[in-house]
């Protein structure tokens, strides 16, 4: 028996990818035998923690039908299906049962491509199986719309202590006074500290004076390299360089400047069309801070002290304690680290905290941010950020929030069930690590082209089209190893003193260049918003924390370097064509070392009902591989050398 159905084929599913609900969805199956099925069924569920669902049976053509992949011609087995009005997913597959009895399902195929298989076994539907999944459509909110002003923009990130000190950081370091357990590089360009002191290991305590006003001091570089979006990772006040273990939510680190800093970095950075968005951790706040306040160093009565006794604290509530009252006092602590108490985010004081009209997120977009990237948001409970989500919308609907999830977020499953993180009612898009590791694999060479293709189609498939528009498309960021380390480094040894140590080779360094170029020719004209994590445009290196997080070697800006000038030439295009941005996409080819595809638009619109503004079409052309490669292109034949990029707009032609 021959059997067609693919995810991404018109010819089976129309229109492509997540469906708004209460819309309909085209579905055909083809099959070609010479004893069709007795019946052939549409089995389907739909829900997010809870699936309902049903089966149609469908009835075939009454002749047979030639498609491009059915050249002989099959049978059409065709519903017209109107989705829920609900959000959340629908998973479907086909049920043939035969005359013989035996019944057959046509599940969707291992991996990434969307094509079908026959299987004996039926679909599992609650939770993801390689083995036995059905097909995933996604039902989103046709009114949820992600900001326009990030849609297809250039994203900066910026880990603060590490980025550029202005001319006042000694005297900031003075008013701290001093503390034993601090480490202060005087030499920016120092290593950064992995040991600690006293034998207590790594705690993230070493510090090289990186300031919001370097920071601001820097926003015509930023505009120069295209950027639109700054990303900063905590700057609350906080014990830890990362600043995730948040002392004072209110208040700018001292180390970092003030909250008037902020306000001028945010007055400076929108002159420039420059929007900031901050990093905040609410999961947990740090076991040294006005909240919890173990060490007793802040003036406030802390959860630990309440717990212990020695007073009442108006943060108690925030924790969860054992032993109340006993020199074993125990608490529940984020991934097992003590330094990092865990809150309930369903308490009621702590969402007044956070979200209320004078809360934590009102106060920083009041100050001049505009928007949020949540650490770690697949651990916060999809109730508080759609409290979160109102609270942010209602005082600027324009803001973005951004939340780190490491999978596909339409079908991430955390706590034991499917998480809202992509219907509209939650997120407005998430980091884009499957990006990220599909591009690192392929600048590999561990996965051909059509995987390529085929893992990116997964995401573009799954996420709608207003979340995919603000995809956070990285390379690198602070929890990963560089991308120059990760594509031509050697493997990662797992040791702190050894990845101190370990540095590319001269021939290493060359092939780092050669495919970041590509990488960065690939991620600026593919659709979302491209993430450039601070000094990736210089080639920066190192494994992960805390070598991903080494000063910023502004001395090795160099207009007239052929890397730098590849980036910002790409960049300048892709801020100049509105296409680039957000016109439509279509991969063309991908096979071996290459992949092709296209930006364009529709009656001089981009994919939002927009003007374009620039080129009405361009081809991006990736050729990772020693030989030339030809594609021909609007009656044109392009020639790309060997490990080069291409990109046409118009008939003009930028190689990379």
């Amino acid at each position: 028996m021959q059997i067609y159905h693919n995810s991404r084929d018109s010819y089976c599913r129309s229109p492509f990818g997540a469906a708004a609900e209460n819309s309909y969805v085209d579905l055909s199956l083809f099959l070609d035998s010479e004893e069709l099925p007795e019946r052939v069924y549409l089995d389907y569920v739909y829900g997010l923690r809870e699936f309902m669902g049903g089966a149609s049976r469908l009835k075939p053509s009454s002749e047979k039908k030639s498609i491009p992949r059915c050249p002989q011609g099959a049978y059409e087995y065709h519903m017209k299906l109107r989705v829920p009005a609900s959000r959340g997913l629908l998973y479907y597959s086909f049920r043939l049962c035969m005359r013989s009895g035996e019944v057959l399902y046509v599940l969707n195929s291992p991996g990434y491509s969307g094509e079908a298989y026959i299987s004996k076994q039926a679909p599992f539907y609650e939770q993801r199986d390689e083995e036995r999944k059905p097909f995933q459509i996604t039902l989103y909110d046709p009114e949820s719309k992600s900001p326009d002003s990030f849609k297809g923009k250039i994203l900066y990130q910026i880990f603060p202590d590490r980025f550029a000190r202005d001319a006042d950081w000694e005297k900031r370091l003075e008013a701290l006074g001093a503390d034993p357990e601090r480490i202060i590089h005087r030499d920016f360009s120092e290593p950064v500290d992995f040991r600690g002191l006293g034998g207590r290991g790594y705690l993230a305590l070493d510090f090289f004076g990186g300031s919001l006003e370097g920071i601001r001091e820097s926003l015509d570089y930023f505009q120069e390299l295209g950027v639109s979006v700054l990303y900063l990772n905590p700057i609350f006040k906080a014990r830890s360089n990362h600043r995730y273990d948040a002392a004072d939510y209110m208040v700018v680190d001292q180390l970092l400047g003030n909250n008037q800093s902020f306000q001028r970095l945010c007055a400076d950075a929108a002159v420039r069309n420059i929007s900031i968005i901050l990093d905040i951790a609410m999961s947990h706040t740090g076991a040294d801070s006005i909240y919890f306040n173990k060490y007793g160093r802040f003036e406030t009565t802390g959860a630990y002290q309440d717990a212990m006794g020695e007073g009442i604290s108006d943060y108690f509530s925030w924790y969860s304690f054992e032993n109340l009252g006993r020199n074993d006092l125990s608490y529940d602590c984020w991934w097992g680290f003590p330094e990092l108490p865990s809150v309930n985010e369903n308490d009621l004081n702590y969402r007044e905290y956070m979200l209320g009209d004078l809360g934590v997120l009102r106060h920083w977009l009041r100050l001049g941010a505009s928007g949020f990237r949540l650490d770690v948001s697949d651990e916060l409970p999809d109730d508080f950020i759609r409290d979160l989500r109102s609270a942010v919308k209602e005082e600027n609907p324009e803001a973005l929030i951004l939340g780190e999830v490491w999978e596909d977020a339409s079908n991430k499953i955390s706590y034991g069930h499917y998480r809202d993180f992509i219907g509209g009612r939650t997120h407005d898009s998430v980091m884009g690590y499957p990006f990220r590791d599909a591009l690192l694999r392929f600048f590999r060479n561990e996965i051909a082209a059509n995987e390529l293709h085929d893992r990116l189609e997964s995401i573009r498939e799954n996420y709608p089209p207003e979340f995919f528009a603000v995809s956070m498309n990285l390379l690198s960021s602070h929890d990963t190893a560089r991308f120059a380390t990760a594509v031509a480094g050697d493997p990662d040894p797992g040791d702190r003193a050894r990845q101190s140590v370990l540095r590319l080779s001269f021939k290493q360094r060359q092939q780092a260049r050669t495919r970041f170029i590509l990488a960065a020719a690939l991620q600026l004209a593919y659709p979302g918003m491209p993430a450039i994590y601070y000094g990736d445009e210089l080639l920066m290196e190192g494994y992960g924390d805390p070598f991903n997080r080494q000063t910023f070697p502004a001395d090795q800006i160099n207009p007239g370097d052929p890397m730098q000038s590849a980036i910002r030439e790409m960049a300048a295009l892709r801020m100049a064509n509105t296409i680039l941005q957000t016109g439509y996409y279509q991969g063309l080819y991908a096979a071996g070392d290459c992949y092709v595809f296209q930006r364009f638009s529709k009656a001089g619109e981009d994919q939002f009902g927009r003007r374009i503004r620039g080129a009405s079409y361009a081809l991006c052309v990736i050729n990772r591989g020693e030989s030339e490669f030809s594609y021909e292109y609007h009656g044109s034949c392009h020639r790309v050398p060997g490990q080069s990029a291409l990109w046409v707009l118009d008939q003009e032609i930028h190689r990379f």
